[in-house]
């Protein structure tokens, strides 16, 4: 689905519902720079819903993994920093969202996990637009991810 050339916010529009913001990052399906068309190009535009949920849960899964950003305290410390949101806000709805405390280790990154907290992301960025998402993008998403050691990791300890 490509919902650019709609009266949606940001997020959707620019098929980004994570609102990554831009950067040099060579993410598939990323919309090249000199045809980005987000205002001040701030914000990373994808050419599908779908690539911009896979870069969303890739980042997720690169916080997780690599930064060690565990908790939603953590994760949204770096996701949606105070000085952009008040992410004592954001970090209590996806909370309720995701039934899981603040503080509380994340699960494995299962694919339900990932589409869940992707859910969740996209709900405090895009809402409530967010709703136009099919269900079925998430999990295209999911798909085209690939395989990631987080889960066999984990199993070993």
């Amino acid at each position: 689905m490509d919902f650019r050339k709609t009266s949606y916010n940001r997020g959707i529009r620019n098929n980004n519902p994570g609102n990554i913001i831009y950067t040099k990052e060579a993410w598939q399906g990323k919309v090249p720079y000199e045809q980005n068309t987000d205002k001040n190009k701030h914000f990373e535009q994808f050419i599908s819903v779908e690539y911009g949920l896979r870069a969303l849960m890739k980042t997720a899964i690169s916080y997780v993994q690599r930064h060690k950003r565990d908790t939603l305290n953590k994760f949204f410390a770096s996701w949606a920093p105070p000085h952009e949101n008040p992410t004592h806000k954001y970090v209590a709805a996806v909370s309720q969202q995701l039934s899981l405390a603040p503080d509380a280790p994340f699960p494995a990154l299962t694919k339900d996990f990932l589409i869940k907290l992707a859910k969740a992301i996209a709900k405090q960025e895009n809402a409530p637009d967010d709703s136009v998402i099919p269900e079925s993008c998430y999990h295209t998403a999911y798909q085209m991810i690939g395989t990631f050691p987080y889960e066999t990791e984990k199993k070993r300890k």
